[in-house]
């Protein structure tokens, strides 16, 4: 799917600037689908700025998001991915760009813990071990990067902060030409009977200034108790502060802090740079 439709498109998320992934879902099932990276392809990671949003027609969008869900805890997001398949997670990323295989044990929180302010990427957790405790996740950052495009991390000690913030997962469906869904959602909805009530309130420990009110849209998020979906709150966006060393296609430099590490979802610094961005890896 075309990541520049989200990256210039989604005027609720900052461009190269960052974003939230329920923002960005919630784009995608208003503007009635996504196109390809083929139709639209990505020019931020060349260019080194977010860029114009074009226009996609109704012909050449190919899915929409029908929902998105929250799920709570490392133990139930485990519990998801081994009983349904890969999910959205934000993570503390700010040592890997160094990441070349293995299993990464520390990600740069302080000794107590990651916070939610420490969250400065978004990638995609598509398996867990819980008996050899570790997590698999695909980064978006080419295939050459970490082990053939993935990484592992330990598991159980919220390491890389993948339990600080609730994890996404989504139901979607195909858009016909008249841009009117087809099918039925493509994932099941996550009802097993072991998981705990997910709470509502996220409140983020600090407000930036510099950027937009963070009053978003309600997603959704699911209660083992209470099958309705109930709308959550507002979560600090994430902002990754740099560019990895080895994407030497953005020019631009950030004019205030230094930076250390990329992804999809964009620098803060009030120079735009967007990171190189592999296709086949996502």
């Amino acid at each position: 799917m075309s990541a520049a439709q989200v990256v210039q498109c989604d005027t609720s998320d900052y461009g190269c600037n960052g974003g939230f992934q329920d923002r960005a879902l919630l784009y995608v099932k208003n503007a009635g689908g996504i196109t390809t990276d083929t139709v639209y392809p990505y020019t931020s990671g060349a260019t080194g700025s977010t860029g114009t949003c074009q226009s996609v027609s109704n012909s050449q969008k190919v899915l929409t998001v029908t929902n998105y869900v929250s799920v709570s805890g490392e133990s139930n997001i485990a519990s998801y991915v081994q009983n349904f398949g890969p999910i959205s997670i934000s993570v503390v990323a700010k040592n890997w760009n160094s990441y070349t295989g293995g299993i990464l044990s520390t990600c740069g929180c302080a000794s107590t813990g990651c916070t939610l302010n420490d969250l400065d990427h978004a990638v995609q957790a598509v398996g867990v071990d819980t008996a050899g405790g570790y997590w698999k996740a695909r980064n978006q950052w080419g295939s050459y990067w970490g082990e053939s495009g993935y990484i592992r991390f330990t598991y159980g000690n919220n390491i890389c902060g993948i339990a600080t913030d609730s994890a996404f997962y989504t139901t979607v469906a195909r858009v016909s030409s008249s841009n009117s869904p087809t099918t039925k959602p493509t994932v099941s909805t996550f009802r097993p009977s072991s998981i705990p009530s997910i709470a509502t309130t996220r409140v983020p420990t600090k407000t930036p200034t510099s950027l937009p009110s963070r009053t978003r849209s309600p997603s959704a998020t699911f209660s083992p108790s209470n099958p309705t979906l109930q709308p959550s709150s507002v979560r600090p966006t994430i902002r990754p502060t740099s560019v990895p060393s080895y994407f030497p296609t953005a020019t631009a430099k950030p004019t205030t802090t230094t930076p250390t590490i990329s992804s999809t979802l964009y620098p803060t610094s009030t120079t735009a740079i967007c990171p190189s961005y592999s296709a086949t890896s996502n």
